[in-house]
């Protein structure tokens, strides 16, 4: 393979956790650039505060979903209690910011 490309072997090869975990992210940063054009065609601080608000559930859902395509994708060469820690970090992440 070479660097910086990725495989597409089947529906469950290398690539797909990778596209998937890109996709989401890609998603992601797509709703937050539409919402800020959102809030400045809206012109007003409490739509501004109100889409803000719900915005805070994109980037931890996106963090999480992205994190477990990845973890499944790795499933076979990660150690079970190297899964458990990924997602306790997660769980940090978002019990921080939260």
């Amino acid at each position: 393979m070479k660097h910086g490309s990725f495989s597409s072997q089947g529906a469950l090869g290398p690539g797909a956790p990778l596209i998937g975990m890109a996709l989401v992210r890609i998603v992601s940063g797509v709703v937050e650039v539409l919402a800020g054009v959102y809030m400045l065609r809206r012109a007003s601080l409490k739509v501004a505060l109100s889409v803000n608000a719900a915005l805070g559930l994109v980037g931890p859902v996106a963090l999480v979903v992205a994190t477990i395509i990845g973890a499944v994708g790795l499933r076979t060469e990660m150690r079970p209690a190297n899964v458990a820690l990924l997602f306790a970090g997660v769980l940090m992440i978002i019990l921080a910011v939260s």
